[in-house]
């Protein structure tokens, strides 16, 4: 009997360890990256009392992507490449965790082909004009908040496009932020990019997806 009762434990043991663990931290892993995509579409379309009940559990499940991005926050040779910009990255707002995926998404696929980058994370106003203005960044892509003019900096601080005149060339620039109320975007000041990504209105995560699916089909960057 206790020879029966040791080989039950063990097979309860074995049961717990190889299958019970796993299907549950993979049944989080489902839930959370569905709550993500569903607080994406929800979230964003107006002041309503409901989209502030996604704000704590959205931050605490987007702690394991700030975590890879930390990890990741740069890549090769840094004398000419491609400058990611995460302008919104700062408490309150960076409990959303709007972008993040996109960002991931982004990193894998530079680090695939290896393509140098850098991720500038809470980033300020001036260390932004410096990103614009710096020869070495062949390429941009802006995520944060923002409108086709201007991007948000910090807290409550907006940077203008049009304080970059004559930045330099750029192969890429993408505005990953929203883009309505009109104005004139960082491509057109300057000498004009080969290539742009800004949407006029308001962007959502599956927005930025798809662009960035084009440019990876395309081998844009």
């Amino acid at each position: 009997m206790k020879i029966l009762l040791l080989i039950l434990q063990f097979i309860c043991f074995v049961l717990i360890f190889f299958f019970l663990i796993p299907a549950s931290l993979f049944l989080i892993y489902l839930f959370c990256d569905l709550y993500m995509k569903l607080y994406s579409r929800i979230v964003g379309r107006g002041n309503k009392w409901y989209q502030n009940l996604f704000l704590i559990p959205a931050g605490l499940f987007s702690i394991q992507k700030r975590k890879y991005i930390q990890k990741n926050i740069c890549y090769g040779n840094l004398k000419k490449h491609i400058a990611i910009v995460l302008a919104n990255n700062y408490f309150p707002e960076n409990i959303h965790g709007f972008g993040l995926d996109n960002v991931i998404e982004l990193v894998k696929y530079l680090k695939k082909k290896n393509k140098s980058y850098k991720i500038y994370d809470k980033i300020t106003s001036n260390q932004l004009k410096k990103v614009i203005r710096d020869k070495r960044v062949s390429s941009i892509f802006l995520f944060g908040h923002g409108q086709r003019h201007g991007i948000k900096v910090g807290k409550d601080e907006l940077v203008y496009y049009c304080e970059f005149p004559s930045h330099p060339k750029k192969n890429l620039i993408a505005q990953f932020h929203c883009n309505h109320l009109g104005g004139k975007s960082l491509a057109d000041y300057g000498k004009k990019p080969t290539y742009t990504f800004i949407l006029n209105k308001i962007q959502r995560q599956g927005n930025i997806s798809k662009q960035l699916n084009e440019i990876f089909k395309k081998g844009l960057i």
